[in-house]
C-alpha cells in the first residue's frame, strides 16, 4: 500500500498485472547472461512470461479454495471468489475478519451478525444474518458448494482456521506501536508481535488486535512503497 499510488497502480486487483510486469523487467536483465546474443534469449524468456497469468491464476484459485474450505475444483470458482471479493468490497467488510467469520457461522454462529470488526454497517451479507433465518445469496452458494464435496463442516471450519489468520499487522496497530517505541516504550509493539507470531489462535485480551482501523486513521493515514 502507498498513499501516492493514486491510479491504483498496485492496488490488489492489478498486482497480477504489476507483477507481470516486474517479472519482465527483472527477466531483461538476464538475457546477456542466458545467451550471447540476448536477442536470441527473448523467444524463451518471452513463452516463461506468458504462462505468468494461468499459473497465477491456478496458485490463486488453489489458495482460494483452501481459505473457503474447499478441496475440489469447480467451473464456477472464479466466479463465486470475485463475487465474495465484490461483496467484501461493496459492504465495507473486513477482508481478514470474513473468512474467519465464516469459519464461525459453519459452526452455527452468528459471528457475521454479532462482530464489529467484520462490517461498518447493519446491511448486505452481515444484517441479512442478524436475528434472520434467511442465508444470504452468496454464502448459500459456499455452502451448497461445501455441500457438494459432503465434507463436515466443523472439519471445514477448523481447516479454514489453520489457512486464515486472525491476527495481522494492521496499520494503525503498527504505526501505534511504532510512536509508542519511539517514546521509549516497546509494550505495545511486544504484543503485537507476539499476536503476529502466533496469527491463527485465537487468545482473550487480543480483540484490538482483530479489529480494523476507524475511518479517521484510514482517511489520514501515510505510508509510501519503501516504508
Amino acid at each position: 500500500f502507498s498513499s501516492v499510488d493514486h491510479a491504483g497502480r498496485y492496488a490488489y486487483g492489478n498486482q497480477p498485472l504489476i507483477t507481470e510486469w516486474n517479472l519482465a523487467r527483472f527477466a531483461e536483465t538476464l538475457l546477456p547472461l542466458m545467451d550471447g546474443d540476448p536477442e536470441a534469449a527473448k523467444a524463451p524468456v518471452t513463452a516463461v512470461l506468458m504462462s505468468f497469468q494461468d499459473r497465477y491464476q491456478a496458485f490463486w484459485l488453489e489458495g482460494m479454495r483452501s481459505k473457503l474450505g474447499l478441496v475440489e475444483a469447480s467451473d464456477g470458482d472464479e466466479v463465486l471468489f470475485d463475487d465474495l471479493l465484490n461483496l467484501l468490497r461493496g459492504e465495507n467488510i473486513d477482508y481478514t475478519g470474513a473468512f474467519r467469520a465464516l469459519s464461525k457461522w459453519l459452526r452455527g454462529s452468528d459471528a457475521l451478525s454479532d462482530n464489529d470488526a467484520l462490517h461498518e454497517n447493519d446491511g448486505g451479507l452481515v444484517g441479512a444474518l442478524q436475528g434472520s433465518v434467511t442465508v444470504p445469496p452468496w454464502v448459500k452458494r459456499w455452502k451448497d458448494r461445501l455441500d457438494e464435496e459432503g465434507r463436515d463442516a466443523l472439519v471445514v471450519a477448523d481447516e479454514m482456521d489453520r489457512v486464515n489468520p486472525i491476527y495481522i499487522a494492521r496499520n494503525h496497530l503498527v504505526d501505534e506501536a511504532l510512536i509508542a517505541a519511539t517514546a521509549g516504550d516497546m509494550d505495545l509493539f511486544e504484543t503485537l508481535l507476539d499476536a503476529v507470531t502466533n496469527p491463527f489462535d485465537q487468545r482473550d485480551g487480543f480483540d484490538r488486535f482483530t479489529e480494523p482501523a476507524a475511518d479517521a486513521f484510514n482517511n489520514s493515514f501515510k505510508t509510501f512503497c519503501g516504508t
